[in-house]
């Protein structure tokens, strides 16, 4: 949500998504290639077999390289190995290269929420 942006530090940020599901740092991963960061995936476990795609974020010049899938498989596949039985995720409706993503990778829409925030 670009509404969100400067409204909290990266500090705030990844403490919010901590308190997300059940925190596990082996569940959040750094993806890096020729020595630089190139993106992140933050999952959270809900119990009764859900995992959560908390964060997903790439750099801007990686984006339509492949990167997306693959970050998402690896999450997709330690969800599994972890005995989760479905994932979810949150997206903005703006964010068709997202929505692309998550529709390729045979994600369904089964809610449809407005969020409202107020700003202090």
């Amino acid at each position: 949500c670009p509404e969100l942006n400067g409204r909290r530090t990266g500090a705030q940020a990844l403490e919010s998504h901590r308190l997300s599901g059940e925190f596990s740092p082996s569940m959040w991963q750094l993806f890096t290639h020729e020595n630089r960061d190139v993106g992140v995936l933050l999952l959270s476990e809900h119990g009764s077999g859900v995992c959560e795609i908390v964060y997903l974020a790439l750099i801007p010049s990686v984006r339509r390289c492949g990167w997306g899938r693959a970050i998402l498989d690896w999450g997709l596949q330690q969800a599994k190995t972890n005995g989760n039985e479905s994932v979810m995720l949150g997206v903005d409706v703006r964010n068709r290269a997202g929505l692309q993503l998550y529709e390729n990778a045979g994600f369904h829409q089964f809610d449809h929420r407005i969020v409202h925030a107020r700003f202090r």
